[in-house]
């Protein structure tokens, strides 16, 4: 009998792994640009995915690479929860996944400074809204706040409201 070893041949196999949504529209893991412009994301990064699961925004990389030796040997490593107020969706808690680069050993979370600037809570759309309202029309800061309670469902304190218009302001000089 002979024990040979048989390959198949290379010719056959294609570079490209398929998968459902591949087929199906509707279970795709990207959103459309309706979603995005309705949920306050359309100035995301092309790489980053959100999804919404059990009604929680899921931020992940479509591509993921460590940003410190540039490596594609990546896996996830847990999670971390981030509450965010977006436009017509009000407060949302969202999940920001990790990773952990098995070459240098780096640990890295999804960038989303595409969505919301570092240190702050409310994303860029409401934040641009807040200070249209106030150059525009000169409102009061409780009548923003009121503004944005009654036509977006967006609960935001007076205190973070004058703190987003300060800081304009302070870019404008």
């Amino acid at each position: 009998m002979n024990k040979d070893n048989i390959k198949a041949p290379c010719s056959i196999l294609e570079d490209k792994q398929l998968k459902l949504f591949d087929f199906f529209e509707e279970f795709s893991e990207y959103e459309s640009y309706g979603e995005k412009l309705s949920n306050g994301c359309l100035n995301s990064d092309d790489n980053l995915i959100r999804l919404t699961k059990h009604s929680n925004f899921y931020f992940k990389y479509k591509y993921t690479f460590c940003p410190n030796c540039y490596s594609s040997n990546v896996v996830k490593n847990g999670n971390y929860v981030r509450k965010l107020y977006f436009l017509n969706v009000e407060e949302q808690k969202c999940i920001i996944q990790k990773y952990k680069c098995k070459k240098c050993g780096k640990i890295f979370y999804t960038n989303i400074k595409s969505i919301v600037d570092e240190n702050c809570n409310i994303t860029k759309p409401v934040i641009e809204y807040i200070n249209e309202i106030y150059s525009v029309s000169g409102n009061s800061i409780y009548k923003i706040q009121y503004m944005l309670k009654r036509f977006f469902n967006v609960n935001i304190s007076h205190q973070s409201i004058e703190s987003c218009i300060i800081i304009w302001m302070k870019m404008m000089i």
